[in-house]
């Protein structure tokens, strides 16, 4: 009799622990890899010439991308609100400069160039929220039932990303800050 709660803390304890620690690793290893992966189309776009190494918005996503790459492991829905409530207290105006660079480098590319940079930070932003939702405790459990009425087109993905894109603005102004220091990933 004395034995049931014992072994039901042990199994709690070890739900926390695959949760917590091995779960939240993978994902953290998963999202970097997609990172990667994005990132290496971006310089493939590059190296085909269809876009120049030193332009504004290669140079920007770059950055991004390496901002990313190097905080995944911060990458948590609470880090995610505390970053927004101080960048809202501190630089409310961070995420319209940050728009307003972006939309300044996709000025002078053409419309094939833009598609594929958009595509990019589409990608990314999409790979983001599926991140912060995989670990999650409250919204783990809304995960999969979100990414099954994708799947299966009860919801659009297009109007997903459209009206996330304006509310990741500041998450990517302060990524990009990161991505900038020089010790970032390659």
């Amino acid at each position: 009799m004395t034995a049931y709660p014992v072994i039901f803390y042990l199994l709690l304890a070890a739900l926390w622990w695959l949760f917590f620690w091995a779960h939240a690793d993978y994902r953290t290893d998963l999202l970097r890899f997609r990172i990667f992966v994005i990132r290496d189309q971006l310089f493939g776009y590059a190296a085909q010439g269809k876009i120049r190494f030193d332009d504004p918005a290669y140079v920007l996503t770059r950055q991004l991308l390496n901002g990313n790459l190097r905080f995944a492991h911060r990458l948590t829905l609470s880090n995610l609100l505390v970053l927004c409530a101080l960048q809202q207290k501190y630089d409310p105006d961070s995420g319209g400069n940050f728009h307003a660079r972006l939309n300044q480098a996709l000025h002078g590319l053409e419309l094939e160039q833009k598609k594929a940079i958009s595509d990019i930070h589409a990608q990314l932003h999409h790979c983001m929220i599926a991140h912060v939702a995989n670990v999650s405790p409250l919204l783990f459990p809304f995960a999969w039932p979100l990414k099954m009425a994708v799947k299966l087109h009860w919801l659009r993905t297009h109007r997903l990303t459209k009206q996330t894109r304006m509310r990741m603005e500041p998450i990517d102004a302060a990524i990009y800050d990161l991505g900038r220091q020089r010790d970032a990933y390659c």
